[in-house]
């Protein structure tokens, strides 16, 4: 697969914490080789795919040694003309970026700053253009490839009209109470004692626990 210089990094700084023989949970869930192998063999990442038994299947860790990273510079400039991961940040910090952007791509990153532009005005028409490439080689030669720009949930996805909807669902997804969901769903009218008890209420071992199973 490719990516922008922003997922490239993720794959290296995290394979180093990444063991398959004892993974953890926090590790792998930033791992892009896992991650990708889990959502080609069963269609989909779910909290469940961060836990045991999930974990200890031989064939995702079988499948995610296959996977490769590499650098696409077109996603790195899209990425950073957005408002996330870092875009607006960057052009927040004026001059800076280049060295921040240099540091972290090279020359050809380095570049980029000049086409950063001034800070937004608001947040109305935000972006997270954080996207991937991936192509599968399949046994019998043929090749399947697939591309996504903005994430779904993600600023400035198409489901940006259903995201209230989508991160309920997520929300449910992980056991969490049905109560709990409709609390936050109000979250504006929460005072502090109750959003503290409706996020307690959504995080409890117990829970969590019921939903890695």
């Amino acid at each position: 697969m490719t990516g922008s210089v922003f997922t490239v990094e993720l794959a290296h700084q995290s394979a180093a914490y990444v063991d398959p023989a004892a993974p953890s949970p926090i590790a792998v869930s930033f791992s892009v080789a896992y991650n990708v192998a889990t959502a080609l063999l069963t269609g989909g990442l779910e909290p469940a795919d961060l836990a045991a038994p999930a974990l200890a299947e031989a064939g995702r860790w079988r499948l995610a040694a296959r996977i490769r990273v590499e650098h696409d510079a077109e996603l790195t400039r899209r990425a950073v003309a957005a408002t996330a991961p870092v875009g607006e940040a960057l052009r927040e910090a004026g001059a800076d970026a280049r060295g921040w952007l240099g540091e972290k791509g090279g020359p050809d990153a380095a570049a980029l700053a000049d086409s950063l532009g001034p800070p937004s005005a608001d947040f109305r028409s935000a972006r997270k253009a954080i996207g991937a490439r991936v192509r599968v080689r399949l046994a019998d030669g043929r090749e399947l490839e697939e591309a996504c720009d903005v994430p779904e949930g993600a600023a400035g996805s198409h489901s940006r009209e259903r995201h209230a909807e989508l991160m309920r669902r997520k929300l449910l997804r992980t056991n969490a109470p049905a109560d709990v969901a409709d609390a936050l769903e109000r979250i504006e009218e929460l005072s502090a004692a109750q959003l503290a008890d409706a996020i307690a209420a959504s995080l409890t071992i117990e829970r969590r626990s019921r939903a890695a199973v």
